[in-house]
């Protein structure tokens, strides 16, 4: 009851205030059209104002209440279309992780076409891994171009995609030149970075692949231990060239370290590699016998021999001791003093035995060398050292043995069965020509 009653008084104080207002305001509002002026009180237009407005609001919602029954039928319309093309989306990448690759191409390519931004782009990327796995390069690479087309937004993503799939059919160089335009762009992108050095790898361009090292590195988009396993192949494969600087058809990426048959040009060349290699890299196995063997066809055996000894009398490498029995320095008798005094630390070692034989074949001790070579052979059966043996059998006037070496170790290099390579003859004398 209260209630109603201060609402009575309050419409009360509202009219009258509005009634005053009315009696004290004057004023008019005059429009003109064309030839006719109709002229209304303030107040008068105002109220036909507020009562077009209302009416203005009534057409409105009478309008929608027609018509949205009909928006809403559009509207579910275009929701269903979606969903099936969404649904068809799905599908076409659900065949392609199942490997059903030409169903999966052609959906994949009709829904690029009706999806927008990202989704259209995947759609098309997709495809083309559909068809590359199908066999169809040439294809997959248009599909790429009709991304590129279609929109900029995934301009990366489909760069990154054309050199993986070059690269994995085998064509390193068209796939470089991709590389270094998004490198230029992209100069510290991880993935960009792994694809270049994966390329530069396959075409064995070392010179370049060793001046991407410092961005490998601050990107960490490999390992330390990747990182080190890289630096050991770059400088290796480096020096390896001027080993094989004979060699009529030799690959050189970089003229600047492109070796020349000079051997002064040679031996400035290889000190500038092995100058700028870090300590432990020159460390690596790998890395010290591409460096002495690169010496030994520079004219520097003698050089390469001493870093062979130090380096085996730091740390033993089988590999390494082999190399030291196919070192040919001015001093082959020292390296046979120097290898039996490794033999009384290791002496049914297979691998410093052979390099004993070879060192006693070099100096002509065929007697000596026999007995190396033997132990050898009684320690690890394998085909370079039967072949080793067949030579000294040879010079100690022993033919049948020296045959029956020959024919196992071809046997053994080929792989033949254990239990059909034939018996080898056993020595028949020790007094025969010795060393």
């Amino acid at each position: 009851m209260k209630r109603v009653v201060l609402l009575i008084v309050m419409v009360l104080v509202v009219g009258g205030v509005l009634f005053r207002l009315i009696d004290d305001t004057t004023g008019s509002v005059t429009v003109s059209l064309g030839s006719y002026i109709v002229q209304f009180s303030l107040w008068t237009a105002l109220l036909l104002l507020l009562v077009a407005i209302l009416l203005f609001w009534l057409i409105y919602t009478g309008a929608r209440m027609l018509l949205a029954p009909g928006w809403r039928l559009m509207a579910n319309r275009e929701s269903r279309r979606r969903q099936k093309l969404i649904a068809q989306y799905h599908d076409a990448l659900l065949a392609v992780a199942e490997g059903r690759w030409e169903p999966a191409r052609k959906s994949l390519l009709k829904t690029a076409e009706k999806l927008d931004g990202s989704s259209s782009t995947i759609s098309y990327l997709a495809a083309a891994k559909a068809a590359a796995e199908n066999g169809q390069l040439e294809s997959a690479l248009e599909t790429l171009d009709q991304a590129r087309a279609s929109s900029e937004e995934g301009a990366l993503a489909v760069d990154l995609t054309r050199a993986r799939l070059l690269l994995d059919r085998h064509r390193p160089n068209v796939a470089l030149e991709v590389l270094r335009r998004v490198h230029s762009a992209q100069p510290v992108h991880p993935v960009v970075l792994s694809l270049l050095c994966r390329c530069y790898r396959e075409l064995e361009d070392w010179d370049s692949l060793e001046k991407l090292l410092p961005d490998l590195k601050r990107s960490k988009t490999l390992s330390p231990e990747d990182i080190f396993e890289l630096q050991v192949l770059v400088r290796s494969s480096q020096l390896a060239r001027f080993a094989q600087a004979s060699a009529p058809a030799m690959p050189a990426q970089n003229a600047d370290t492109k070796p020349q048959h000079g051997t002064a040009s040679q031996m400035t060349q290889i000190e500038g590699l092995w100058g700028r290699t870090e300590k432990a890299v020159r460390a690596a196995p790998k890395v010290l016998a591409a460096y002495v063997r690169a010496l030994s066809e520079a004219g520097a055996a003698d050089m390469g021999e001493q870093i062979l000894r130090r380096a085996l009398g730091k740390s033993w490498d089988n590999d390494l001791i082999l190399l030291y029995g196919q070192l040919e320095s001015n001093d082959s008798l020292r390296q046979l003093v120097t290898a039996e005094r490794w033999l009384r630390d290791r002496p049914g070692d297979p691998d410093l035995l052979l390099t004993l034989g070879r060192l006693c074949r070099r100096n002509e001790l065929w007697g000596k060398g026999r007995d190396y070579l033997e132990a050898s052979l009684n320690a690890a059966n394998r085909p370079e050292t039967c072949a080793e043996m067949a030579y000294v059998m040879a010079k100690l006037g022993e033919d049948k043995q020296s045959a029956a070496f020959f024919k196992r170790g071809l046997l053994d290099a080929v792989g033949m069965d254990e239990n059909l390579r034939p018996e080898l003859p056993r020595a028949a004398s020790r007094s025969t020509t010795s060393g």
